[in-house]
């Protein structure tokens, strides 16, 4: 655990259907039927937002099906990003949202389903806050009402009350290791490589694509729907005033998304402004805007569908053309996914040997390890050891070898102190700075650290220090006293003890920090 600050990590999903499935299941099964279960959530939270835009059933399941199933899903879950799969309360999020409007209760609900999002992972949570914040603006502008803007504000409040409890450790994270973003110049798409990702079926983790430049990897550019949805999107806009005037607040909204997803790409650069803002300025990929412009697509395609099967007009032709279009959309999008993404992927099985019975180490990487000869037998001889499979999809591997490693990608780039077991400098998991001594460990947790002391000199005063990267918000008692911050040693945390001091308890209390700091107080209760 090179990361005392768990739970503020915006990127941990703690609290979260997915991990109460991964304790009861296993981490193997419990993620893979996490990422079932959530499809069929997303599903069903699109079909409803659909109907509340007046698809009918059939154009509802048609727009599900692309939501659910478009390259955007069969990209990031390749590579491993299961991070993504909360993409599947956003249509909960925005369907409440709407429903407030008539029933204010219903905004409490929408802020719920965002805080379920942001304890599962702030990546979905952030595009949300935009979605949210450009389609309000755009209501209030063309209504020209300040209620969309009311009403989002308090959507807000009740959104902080509600993730309070890891947002504020969040925050906390992000402004003491504000993250370093890089490649910004070459973020975005290009309008010729948005047409490409839309439709192009070359596009895949191992080959190059038909493309002479393009910035970031596949899972964080793919949007894979084929050409029937790109029909059935511009059938919608043919002779329709009626329908494009009731959904203007809507189309305004894709249109900025566009903007945004351009990144540096399309003037005006509004990628830009928004990289300037607090905590969005972590975000390194403007392509991640396709999460939003998915959702006004996928409804797009379902009213061109019901603008269709209005200009065909015969009933039974119009089943039958709906079966034909759903087998052809949903082939088409799941063999895709699976040709180019899931059949070339590292699927993680458990079938490696085991080494958890030892000692747990830090090691500055997990690639040359002589447990992992196993990758020789499943991944291509050619991408071994590259940023395609680690360390992300090593990460399982590490955990059940008993193994922390100090390098790895976070979204938080903090500065690492923590000794791996290769470092000169390293000295154990937990030692004694200056004297002789004996230090114990009793027991352990990501949080909660406690050591038996024994120190051999009589009135010796030493430091115990702990191979942890310290944060503000560790805490120590010595013997069961008062609780006090505990110290920094080059990085690690460290307690100042001496030879009358028997038990060493350390543990991470940000709350206590967090409140002691703005009241100024010191909080001494055990």
């Amino acid at each position: 655990m090179r990361r005392a600050a768990h739970f503020a990590n915006p990127q941990i999903s703690v609290i979260s259907l997915q991990t109460l499935l991964v304790l009861i299941l296993g981490t193997i099964t419990g993620i893979k039927v996490s990422i079932f279960i959530h499809g069929l959530i997303g599903f069903f939270g699109f079909f409803i937002l659909s109907r509340q835009f007046k698809l009918s059933n059939k154009a509802a399941v048609l727009a599900s099906i692309i939501f659910s199933f478009s390259g955007i899903v069969g990209s990031y879950l390749s590579t491993g990003m299961v991070v993504f799969i909360n993409a599947a309360y956003m249509p909960y999020i925005f369907y409440f949202y709407n429903k407030s409007d008539r029933r204010k209760m219903y905004l409490l609900v929408s802020a719920g389903f965002m805080a379920l999002s942001y304890y599962f992972g702030y990546n979905i949570t952030l595009l949300m806050v935009v979605f949210l914040t450009v389609f309000t603006l755009t209501s209030s502008f063309l209504k020209r009402s300040l209620k969309p803007l009311i009403k989002f504000l308090f959507f807000l409040t009740y959104f902080f009350i509600l993730s309070a409890p890891k947002l504020i450790l969040s925050l906390q994270l992000f402004f003491i290791f504000p993250r370093l973003t890089i490649g910004h110049d070459h973020s975005g798409y290009k309008f010729v490589y948005l047409l490409y990702y839309l439709i192009s079926r070359k596009q895949n983790l191992f080959e190059l694509m038909d493309l002479p430049r393009y910035s970031f990897y596949i899972d964080e550019n793919s949007l894979y729907v084929g050409i029937l949805p790109i029909i059935l999107f511009f059938i919608f806009f043919l002779k329709n005033r009626k329908e494009i005037k009731r959904l203007f607040p809507l189309l305004t909204t894709l249109g900025i998304l566009l903007f945004l997803m351009s990144g540096y790409y399309a003037f005006p650069y509004i990628y830009a402004f928004l990289k300037m803002l607090p905590v969005f300025s972590s975000y390194q990929v403007a392509q991640r805007f396709r999460f939003d412009f998915i959702i006004i697509f996928s409804l797009i395609v379902g009213l061109g569908y019901d603008r269709f099967t209005r200009i065909v007009g015969n009933k039974k032709i119009c089943d039958i053309l709906f079966v034909l279009f759903v087998a052809v959309i949903y082939f088409d999008l799941s063999l895709f996914s699976i040709t180019n993404f899931f059949r070339p992927t590292l699927i993680i099985k458990d079938n490696f040997s085991r080494d958890n019975t030892g000692p747990f180490v830090q090691k500055k990487s997990i690639s040359d390890y002589t447990h992992y000869s196993y990758a020789q037998n499943i991944i291509p001889k050619q991408y071994e050891n590259t940023d395609t499979f680690t360390p992300l999809s090593l990460e399982y591997v590490a955990i059940q070898n008993n193994i922390g490693t100090t390098q790895c990608y976070d979204s938080i780039t903090e500065k690492i102190a923590a000794k791996p077991l290769e470092s000169f400098d390293y000295r154990g998991e937990w030692y004694l700075k200056y004297g002789p001594g004996n230090v114990a460990l009793k027991y352990w947790s990501p949080n909660v650290f406690i050591f038996n002391l024994t120190l051999n000199k009589p009135n010796q005063h030493d430091l115990l220090v702990v191979n942890q990267n310290y944060f503000p918000g560790w805490f120590v008692s010595l013997d069961g006293k008062k609780w006090q911050e505990a110290k920094m040693e080059n990085g690690l945390i460290a307690a100042k003890v001496s030879q009358v001091n028997k038990t060493i308890t350390f543990k991470f209390l940000p709350y206590r920090k967090f409140f002691g700091d703005i009241f100024s107080i010191n909080i001494t209760t055990k």
